[in-house]
């Protein structure tokens, strides 16, 4: 059983690095991809509270379980879940690679056809849809196995982790205001521009 379990977590795992590389590549504007889509748990794609957004290590379940002593019933459940999840995500990660394969190669391609163009932006739209309320499913389904003790835990993690979120915001937009190389356009630790020279 626990050779199953660890087998299911690592397809997950797998699957969610894969769709978070996927959905961070559209989220920076990568060519042949569509628009950011936020996807919740299993793995980073950038979106705050839903899983909390990093790859789960050693413990079953989205990340926002890490640090939470489950017990054995409360895992057993959580491996079920995610075994149950395992195919359709496996079928959304396919769709929505082959859509956007296809959308790359029309990109350059002499027989442009703007009708197919159109199709293969709903299926990758909807791909990317359909995993996302997928993954929000069964992170509810888990949350709903935790004590009330658990939530707690779990709401004083999500508090930590937006607030840790926002100090960052903070300082960056401090950088870019003082022009000190921290996130501005000037290029790191180099001070804007000054005014011009005339002779």
């Amino acid at each position: 059983m626990k050779s199953d379990k660890n087998r299911i977590k690592h397809v997950l795992l797998a699957a969610g690095l894969v769709f978070a590389a996927q959905m961070s590549a559209q989220a920076q504007g990568m060519p042949g991809h569509g628009p950011r889509m936020e996807g919740p748990g299993f793995a980073v794609p950038g979106d705050v509270p839903h899983g909390f957004e990093a790859p789960f290590d050693h413990q079953p379940g989205p990340v926002f379980l890490h640090g939470i002593k489950l017990t054995e019933e409360q895992e057993d459940k959580i491996f079920a879940i995610m075994h149950a999840q395992a195919p359709q995500l496996r079928e959304q990660m396919k769709a929505l690679r082959k859509a956007q394969e296809a959308l790359r190669a029309m990109r350059f391609s002499a027989q442009y056809d703007d009708s197919k163009a159109k199709a293969l932006t709903e299926a990758s739209a909807r791909a990317m849809g359909d995993s996302s309320l997928l993954r929000l499913r069964g992170e509810q389904q888990i949350y709903a196995l935790l004590t009330a003790e658990q939530r707690k835990q779990v709401e004083e993690m999500k508090a930590r982790f937006q607030a840790h979120e926002g100090h960052e915001g903070h300082e960056g937009r401090e950088g870019h205001d003082r022009g000190d190389g921290r996130d501005n356009h000037h290029g790191p630790g180099l001070p804007p521009p000054g005014p011009a020279h005339t002779n």
